[in-house]
């Protein structure tokens, strides 16, 4: 599966969060929410009712928070409607079984820093989230309890695995916003800031 960028530049203010969309950067695959015919150049405004507070997408679990996340942040997949999932980061996956969910990446998933997004780094994201020190109200939630996580560079797939039964592991992933490797490797910047690969980019927060 190919890329398709997203070439508008719109800015989005969000509450007090502004985001840019970003030619180039931040590639949105074939398939995924954006295959409308881009519209003339402008800008819109969003209100957001709530503060979202930490802009963090994996320590916080605010719908307010989350919803501007989503601009700057994409998912391995995307639900569309009841039942069904579409392509994001992931071109292609399989639930194998109510404890095996299968994902096979695009290739050249580019973030908003010019860095790649492998499935090594899709592994480090579901780890932090499974990992019960780091305190993420996703997990339990998005991320299954106990799941195991492998990653495979060189074939793009990522793989999580469960030892119980968890028939909506799909659903649950579907939700989790993937952060690129500097945010991956300090955290700090993602409070009030972004580094993702969604098709926005955090100009101010």
């Amino acid at each position: 599966g190919g890329l398709a960028m997203q070439k508008r530049l719109v800015p989005l203010i969000a509450a007090a969060a502004v985001l840019l969309s970003v030619s180039g950067a931040g590639a949105m695959p074939l398939g995924h929410a954006t295959q409308q015919t881009a519209a003339a150049s402008g800008s819109t405004t969003i209100v957001v009712g709530t503060d979202p507070g930490s802009l963090d997408p994996q320590l916080t679990i605010l719908a307010s928070a989350r919803f501007v996340d989503s601009f700057a942040y994409d998912t391995l997949v995307s639900l569309t409607g009841p039942g069904k999932i579409a392509s994001a980061l992931a071109q292609s996956w399989k639930v194998v079984s109510p404890k095996r969910v299968e994902f096979t990446l695009h290739q050249g998933i580019t973030c908003s820093d010019g860095s790649k997004m492998t499935a090594s780094v899709v592994k480090k994201n579901l780890d932090f989230v499974g990992n019960p020190a780091n305190k993420s109200p996703l997990l339990g939630v998005f991320m299954p309890l106990g799941a195991t996580v492998t990653a495979n560079d060189k074939a793009r797939t990522v793989v999580v695995t469960t030892n119980r039964p968890n028939p909506f592991m799909i659903q649950g992933l579907a939700s989790v916003q993937l952060v690129c490797s500097a945010g991956l490797a300090d955290r700090t910047k993602l409070g009030r800031g972004a580094i993702g690969s969604g098709p926005y980019t955090l100009v101010s927060a």
